[in-house]
């Protein structure tokens, strides 16, 4: 089964602190979570701008609550396929709610695939523009599904729009 993700997080150069994350399953399952051990004190101005206000009034969870219900939600499915955009950094953040990689469940896969790399491959024009929720993880990975779908449509010859 398909999944498409999104992390919101804090990099300071050595670390990065998930802030929330959001996934969209194939079968129109969701997942949102806001993680109570980030400290938005830490949050950069771009940071304070841009993703704290996104977050929404959700109740916040620890990070091992989020790998439990996270793990919970992708056993739902077939062996889970992780899709992203521009992933690299949303890769780790999950990887690493999992703990080390000795620690990642059995069956799983050791990559995520990348949206933005399979249309560059493919030549596809750009995407069209995400219209909101920008730096909502949520909203950011509903809109990666609608990039893949677009992108599979633009694949098969079908006009994406």
């Amino acid at each position: 089964m398909r999944y498409w993700f999104d992390t919101e997080f804090h990099d300071d150069g050595r670390h990065l602190a998930l802030i929330s994350i959001g996934v969209v399953a194939e079968d129109g399952r969701e997942y949102y979570a806001v993680s109570s051990d980030y400290d938005p004190d830490r949050a950069t101005d771009w940071l304070v701008r841009n993703v704290l206000p996104q977050l929404g009034d959700v109740e916040k969870k620890s990070r091992q609550l989020i790998r439990q219900e996270l793990q919970a939600f992708f056993a739902e499915g077939a062996r889970p396929e992780f899709w992203a955009d521009c992933g690299e950094y949303d890769w780790i953040i999950l990887r690493q709610l999992f703990g080390t990689l000795t620690d990642w469940p059995e069956g799983w896969p050791f990559l995520a695939m990348d949206v933005e790399q399979w249309r560059i491959q493919s030549g596809a024009p750009p995407f069209p523009p995400q219209q909101t929720g920008h730096h909502n993880a949520l909203a950011d990975a509903r809109h990666t599904r609608g990039c893949w779908q677009w992108l599979a449509a633009w694949a098969k010859g079908e006009s994406p729009c």
